[in-house]
């Protein structure tokens, strides 16, 4: 099982690292062309959305799985106070939800 989870994860991560890299190049594009080619490129606005919504979700699935600056917060993290440690995940995403 442990050998299957290290396969996802390595596939997962070479898949966002490509993938940003995408949305970089087609950002680069996109200004290139409307400011030096005064013709702005269609797809590029687009495909740059789409990427970094899937770039999110599955950023936010490779952190939750395993990422070391996460690990502490789930298993408790700090010494003095387990409990508020453990419920920090929460607030963090208690935050970003109701944040305007």
């Amino acid at each position: 099982m442990q050998r299957l989870k290290t396969i996802i994860d390595r596939v997962l991560g070479g898949f966002l690292a490509l993938a940003m890299a995408l949305a970089v190049a087609a950002v680069l594009w996109q200004v290139f062309s409307r400011y030096v080619l005064a013709d702005p490129s269609s797809f590029t606005d687009e495909l740059v959305r789409y990427l970094m919504v899937w770039i999110g979700l599955l950023g936010a699935a490779y952190a939750a799985g395993g990422h070391r600056a996460l690990r502490g917060l789930r298993r408790g993290g700090h010494q003095h106070h387990p409990r508020a440690a453990a419920a920090l995940p929460f607030y963090f995403a208690m935050v970003a939800a109701l944040s305007p």
